[in-house]
């Protein structure tokens, strides 16, 4: 698909193909990178910049886009994956008012998402600190290991899934705050990928103190952290809970 985005991909489920390359405006150099990819040259390691819905109908924006000639910005922080896999987990744990859910309906590739010629295990560092603090950096390491037969390179993606609080600041339930790929990998070869993360990865913006603790701009309210090594938004691989002790701004 030489585009320069996101398309309506009805026609996937309806003729099946074995793949799709998103090869975007790659310029007159790019499709030799094409090739190499088709020819298994090289295996793919790209991964989404999006979340590719089933049908137009099913981006939240589809009720308010081209309204009356005019377009109503109308989902505030719940924008691309932070919508999906914030309604996901309303209705998973019935925190608010998602209603009948079905993610697999909505979603037909999260954000994040891509295929590979081999396989990968990952293996997760267990972290010893797990207490987060204005000022302190942590690293969070994965060991990659090509299982496959061909050489290929993959990508670890971080995700924070912070807590909420009903009335609160809004806050999307999983947000991109690091990823790292690998150097190309022959088969049976490992990497350890490591990505740092801060308190202001984390950080929620509450723009009018809708927490009511005289404060407006970034912060963390206190409460339990989770830190989700993920292959896209929406497939968990491992978790690890860090706890904010009082609120950092």
């Amino acid at each position: 698909l030489n585009v320069g985005n996101i398309i309506d991909m009805q026609w996937v489920a309806r003729y099946n193909p074995g793949a799709v390359a998103y090869i975007w405006q790659g310029g007159q150099e790019g499709c030799r990178g094409v090739l190499d990819v088709l020819n298994g040259t090289v295996s793919p390691s790209g991964k989404l910049p999006d979340t590719i819905a089933h049908t137009p109908a099913d981006y939240p924006a589809a009720d308010h886009y081209g309204a009356d000639d005019r377009n109503f910005y109308a989902e505030d922080i719940y924008v691309g994956y932070r919508y999906y896999e914030t309604r996901y987990e309303d209705y998973v744990l019935n925190q608010g008012n998602a209603g009948d859910y079905s993610y697999d309906s909505d979603v037909a590739f999260p954000f994040g998402y891509g295929l590979s010629y081999t396989t990968f295990d990952w293996e997760v560092q267990p972290l010893t600190d797990t207490v987060i603090t204005q000022d302190a950096p942590f690293d969070v390491n994965v060991k990659v290991t090509n299982t496959g037969s061909v050489a290929g390179k993959d990508v670890v993606e971080l995700y924070a899934h912070t807590p909420y609080y009903n009335g609160g600041i809004e806050k999307a339930e999983a947000v991109l705050v690091g990823y790292a790929k690998t150097k190309l990998l022959q088969p049976g070869e490992s990497d350890v990928v490591t990505i740092e993360v801060t308190a202001q990865d984390m950080a929620s913006y509450d723009w009018d103190d809708a927490n009511n603790n005289g404060f407006a701009g970034y912060e963390l309210e206190a409460g339990t952290y989770g830190l989700a090594v993920q292959r896209n938004s929406h497939d968990i691989v491992f978790t690890q809970d860090f706890t904010v002790a009082s609120g950092i701004q």
